[in-house]
Parts: structure tokens; sequence; C-alpha cells
């Protein structure tokens, strides 16, 4: 015969780690393999002592952690630069062309202007 426990009292048996172990034994979904791929570089001796300091310095396990985390960043701000760059170009461009060739008004700015003439006195 099994006797159960109270339900306040259904835990109290178990410590953190039998939690953690029964955890552990829970199926996993399958992580998607990543695609590796390599990048091989050379480096004067001091340059790396350099980026091996640094890269203890910034709590990095290793200097190719270090080296794929600083590249990763340095990419983001050249596309964002970028990005901004080509955004600010073509508003620019749509700004000129405006400038330059503006709509004809249509039926509402028209109103809108006789509304403000009215409203300052003009005819």
């Amino acid at each position: 015969m099994v006797l159960m426990k109270k339900p306040s009292q259904r835990f109290e048996s178990f410590t953190s780690t039998d939690i953690i172990r029964t955890f552990d034994f829970m199926p996993r979904s399958p992580q998607p393999k990543l695609q590796e791929a390599r990048f091989d570089t050379r480096l004067s001796k001091s340059q790396k002592d350099l980026l091996e300091e640094a890269a203890r310095l910034d709590g990095c396990r290793s200097l190719s952690e270090f080296v794929l985390k600083s590249a990763q960043a340095a990419a983001d701000r050249i596309f964002e630069k970028q990005h901004q760059l080509l955004a600010s170009e073509r508003d620019r461009q749509k700004f000129i062309k405006a400038l330059m060739h503006p709509p004809k008004p249509n039926a509402t700015l028209r109103k809108a202007a006789r509304a403000y003439n009215l409203a300052i006195g003009n005819k």
C-alpha cells in the first residue's frame, strides 16, 4: 500500500539536486545543428598578446570568442551606419524632388487654403 503525502508535504522530501536530476532526464527538443565555417588569420605576437589581454579583461573564455564578439559588434555598427546613410540619401532625394517638382494641390489642400485665407481676411 502506497501512502500519499498531503499536497503541502509532497515535495518536502526532494532536494534541489533531485529536482535538477529529474529535469536532466526530461526529453529535450532537438537543437538545430549549426553550420560551421572557419576563419583563419595571421597576426604578430604583440597583436595576439594585446587581443588575449583584452579578451581576458572582457571576460571572454577564449581569444576566438573575443574576436568573434568584437567582429560581430563592428559589423553591426557598419551595417547600421550604412542603413542610416542610405535612408538619409533616399530621404534627401525625395525632399529635393518635392521642392523641385511639387505635386499639384488636391481638393483638400485647396479647401484648406480657402479656409485659411478667409480666417486671416484675404480673398
